[in-house]
């Protein structure tokens, strides 16, 4: 019988948490896109809603956040694992090829048109 003196166990429970912020956006099996913030960013959110804007001369996505609904916002659905919102039709109406765009982002935090947001570079993918 071999000894295995290394074995360290997989801890699943910590497994998915992360300190580091990131937005990934992802094909689900339905071939739709989804946006989900993970757990640390989804935390850091105090707000109800948000809403999406694109930049095509930055090839960016930019998220703001309110307190109020409007026409266009998101309720965001907060859990422990983070939060999921379905992007499909964002993509659709700015012609975004989703296959080029899915992958994990590291936002950044800017002050656009005097109001908080996080920016999406799509060219940055992690």
């Amino acid at each position: 019988m071999q000894e295995w003196n290394d074995l360290v166990f997989f801890d699943k429970k910590n497994a998915t948490r992360s300190s580091e912020k990131t937005i990934t956006l992802y094909l689900t099996t339905a071939k739709t896109v989804n946006m989900a913030f993970n757990s640390s960013m989804a935390k850091s959110i105090e707000e109800e809603y948000m809403n999406i804007a694109y930049s095509k001369q930055r090839n960016a996505i930019v998220i703001f956040f309110s307190n109020e609904e409007g026409p266009n916002s998101y309720k965001l659905m907060k859990r422990s694992r983070g939060c999921t919102i379905p992007i499909q039709k964002f993509l659709n109406s700015f012609n975004l090829d989703k296959q080029k765009i899915i992958g994990k982002y590291k936002p950044l935090e800017d002050i656009i048109n005097d109001k908080f947001a996080w920016i999406i570079n799509l060219r940055q993918e992690l």
